[in-house]
């Protein structure tokens, strides 16, 4: 291998290696395939946030809302055809996320705790930021049977939702979630089911990486979001995985 193809994997490649499959022998800790080199994590973190920033920008270019058309249209026939696949609404949305994340965060050890629990909501505050600043358009879901639309108004926390809870008026299917978001970037249920399986496990980043593809594409078939959107959930979800890393000190 020349020495300048070295200098470029360890430059570039080295932040998708912050997360390893390795395991301490003799230490069954949960956390013991953290790489824990500072140099490591600088670089993974800007890694991340490079690729989530990048994703935005390219969200509000016209040929990538062209592509995401194109991709959404030939998907829509698959979501209507499995319908099954309008669960990823209700897999992913915030209620069920919160409480896995919440069992998750009593099964740590204290000073591990703060640390996952910072970084689901700071990314929950990412995501609504950018929805609500970022200007992109619309994506038209796919039809679905009543049941799964009910076990989505059951099982999803919306801004209709906490208005009606307020007493702001109007019944609770009020149409007022585009007036606080703007765009569909990125995808908070690609986002939040991502990191969800990372803290569940967080030893087996295959099963992490296998179910945010699932969930990208769930979300793409059904019209819920664009391509461009998954992707900026997925990083997002890496970045905030990566800070929750910094908070579990390395095994000695």
């Amino acid at each position: 291998m020349s020495a300048s193809f070295r200098l470029l994997s360890n430059r570039w490649l080295l932040p998708l290696r912050c997360r390893t499959d390795r395991v301490v022998k003799g230490k069954p800790r949960e956390d013991a395939d953290i790489v824990h080199d500072p140099r490591v994590r600088r670089q993974s973190i800007g890694f991340w946030t490079g690729g989530f920033l990048a994703g935005a920008v390219l969200a509000r270019l016209s040929l990538i809302q062209q592509l995401d058309r194109s991709l959404s249209h030939a998907l829509a026939a698959i979501g209507t055809a499995w319908p099954a696949l309008n669960l990823v609404w209700v897999f992913a949305g915030f209620p069920l996320t919160v409480l896995l994340v919440g069992l998750r965060w009593l099964s740590r050890q204290p000073r591990h705790r703060w640390p996952m629990l910072g970084a689901f909501l700071g990314g929950t505050l990412v995501e609504v930021l950018f929805k609500h600043g970022l200007v992109t358009p619309f994506p038209h879901p796919t039809p679905e049977p009543f049941i799964y639309r009910q076990l989505e108004n059951w099982t999803n926390i919306t801004p209709e939702l906490i208005r009606h809870w307020l007493g702001g008026g109007g019944p609770a299917g009020t149409p007022i979630v585009h007036h606080w978001f703007v765009g569909s970037y990125p995808s908070g249920h690609t986002f939040r089911g991502t990191y969800t399986l990372g803290v569940l496990w967080p030893r087996r980043p295959a099963v992490r990486r296998l179910g945010a593809l699932v969930i990208g594409f769930a979300v793409l078939a059904t019209g819920g979001h664009w391509a461009i959107d998954a992707v900026g959930g997925w990083l997002l979800a890496e970045l905030c995985l990566t800070v929750n890393d910094l908070g579990i000190p390395p095994v000695r």
